[in-house]
This record gives structure tokens, C-alpha cells and sequence, in this order.
């Protein structure tokens, strides 16, 4: 069949989206872990390589007959140039301001302030930052206690002070990104995963033909209320 790619940024929930999404009948189901944090993790085709800031693509095939959910960050146009029958949804950033600072939130505290999950995460986490890096002499200083910002800036020479992760993590979350320039077979509005479920399960129906499993995209609106009821 294809590779339907996700695209979204750090925070907007893009790995639960693809492991729900990937229990429908017409995917490939993914494995997946849920983690005390409430992140998601997924294991899909190509190892996650879609999410890292240089892939190296290995050409593999979609399943026969199901969708092939693969998550990216702003790498769906290499997906294009590199593979087959590849199709698209975007999870675009909110407009909406109460939104936006939803999602930093969740970029905070699921990814940046989070340590990796397993083992086997945080060894792949520091395959992956060396070699964005090209150095490996950091990683006998790092330990699986270490949350992401702290790993990030350990692999970068930044020294693991207090007040260089505070700089750190503001620069990483006060980042202005526009959206991608690509022509997504279906952009998914943030504020909709909140508001307007329903629209979200028609696009998808009409879209990609995949009807979902169940009321999963509901616990996008619980953890907000839930946000909102601590701040």
C-alpha cells in the first residue's frame, strides 16, 4: 500500500497520534510503550530515523495491503524524493495563543526535562547525538539519569549548569518555526485535536479511507483540562 508520514514538531503529540492511528484496520499496528512522563514511544520501519535532524534513509517498501505509519519532523518532502507511495498528514502548530503555550508546556516536560524511558532509548538517543555532533568522547560523561536538555547539552560542550540549561531550554522552546512548505495530503489544525475531533475522524475516513479504532483522539482534550486545572 504506502507510507503515511506525520509530521509535526516536538510537543504536539505526534507519537500517540501514529500508535493510535496504526490500530486502525487498515495500518500495519505499530509497537509502542507509554511512559510515567505520558509520552509515547513507538518503534516504526525505519527506527525513528524520520524524527532525527539528519536522516540517513534506508529504502524499505510499505506494507502490501496496509498504511505503513512512519513519524517525522519536517522531513516528508526527503520522504518523497527517497521512496515510494508516500503519503501525508501534518499535525500543524496552534495559532491559538492558550494553545501554543500548551504545547511548549508538553515540549518541556515530556521531551526536554524527560529521561529516556529504557535503556535501549537513551543508548539510541546517544548514537543519535553523536553523530549530529561527529564526536563520541562526551558519552563517557553522560549517564541514563540525565533528562534530554542535559544530554543535548552535554553532546554540544555546553556546561551543566542551572542557569545554561534554563538558556538553553528557553532558546529551545522560544524557537519560531513556520510551517513546512509541502503539499500534505491532509493538514490536521493543533486546535482541532481539542475541538474538533469529529471533523478529524471524517478527514481521515475521506482522506486515507481509515476509519479509526476507537475515541483515542479524546485524551488530547482530557490532558489539556488537565493542564488547566494546575496552572
Amino acid at each position: 500500500m504506502s507510507f503515511l508520514f506525520v509530521d509535526y514538531d516536538q510537543g504536539a503529540g505526534g507519537e500517540y497520534f501514529c500508535a493510535q492511528l496504526s490500530r486502525s484496520t487498515t495500518c500495519r499496528t505499530l509497537e509502542y510503550g507509554t511512559y510515567d512522563t505520558g509520552r509515547t514511544k513507538i518503534n516504526d520501519l525505519f527506527d525513528q530515523e524520520f524524527l532525527r535532524k539528519f536522516p540517513r534513509v534506508t529504502v524499505k517498501e510499505p506494507s502490501s495491503d496496509l498504511y505503513e505509519i512512519v513519524p517525522t519532523h519536517r522531513h516528508t518532502t526527503l520522504a518523497k524524493t527517497q521512496l515510494k507511495d508516500v503519503k501525508s498528514i501534518r499535525i500543524a502548530n496552534p495559532v491559538d495563543n492558550n494553545l501554543w503555550t500548551y504545547l511548549k508546556h508538553q515540549q518541556i516536560k515530556k521531551v526536554l526535562l524527560a529521561c529516556l524511558p529504557s535503556t535501549e532509548h537513551y543508548i539510541g538517543e546517544l548514537r543519535m547525538l553523536a553523530r549530529e555532533v561527529g564526536s563520541d568522547h562526551w558519552i563517557r560523561q553522560a549517564h541514563i539519569s540525565m533528562d534530554n536538555a542535559e544530554l543535548v547539552m552535554l553532546s554540544r560542550g555546553i556546561e551543566l549548569t542551572e542557569e545554561n540549561k534554563n538558556t538553553f531550554i528557553n532558546e529551545v522552546v522560544g524557537e519560531e518555526l513556520t510551517e513546512p512548505e509541502y503539499n500534505y495530503d491532509l493538514i490536521v489544525p493543533y486546535e482541532d485535536l481539542f475541538f474538533n475531533t469529529v471533523k478529524i475522524e471524517q478527514q481521515l475516513l475521506d482522506t486515507f479511507g481509515i476509519q479509526i479504532a476507537d475515541n483515542w483522539l479524546s485524551a488530547y482534550r482530557r490532558g489539556y483540562d488537565a493542564y488547566l486545572t494546575q496552572t
